[in-house]
């Protein structure tokens, strides 16, 4: 399942409560720490399809990025276009859904 995550340490909580405020959707988790770190960890994620299709992708598109990521984003709309048409159930939607995770073998055009 496609989902968007802004990780962040427990100092920068204020910043992941800002862009959830900012997208109007999603979750903030902790992932408490047991190891010798101090601060725990803070995801703010967002699975809905629906949200992910109407106000993460689109945020992106319009404010594209520089990094490598900008491949990722190819890919992940990529994701999500498939599950919202019901492609990843058809028999050949399956295996191009499952090469998504290898982009390697995925010709994937901006």
């Amino acid at each position: 399942m496609p989902e968007f995550v802004v990780t962040q340490g427990q100092k920068s909580l204020e910043s992941l409560k800002l862009i959830k405020d900012f997208f109007g959707c999603g979750a903030i988790y902790v992932n408490r720490r047991y190891d010798n770190h101090k601060e725990n960890i803070y995801r703010y994620c967002v699975r809905s399809l629906k949200d992910l299709d109407e106000k993460i992708v689109p945020f992106f598109k319009a404010n594209q990025l520089l990094t490598y990521k900008k491949n990722d984003f190819v890919i992940f709309c990529k994701a999500i276009e498939m599950k919202l048409n019901n492609l990843h159930l058809q028999a050949d939607g399956v295996e191009i859904f499952r090469d998504l995770k290898n982009p390697q073998r995925l010709h994937v055009r901006p």
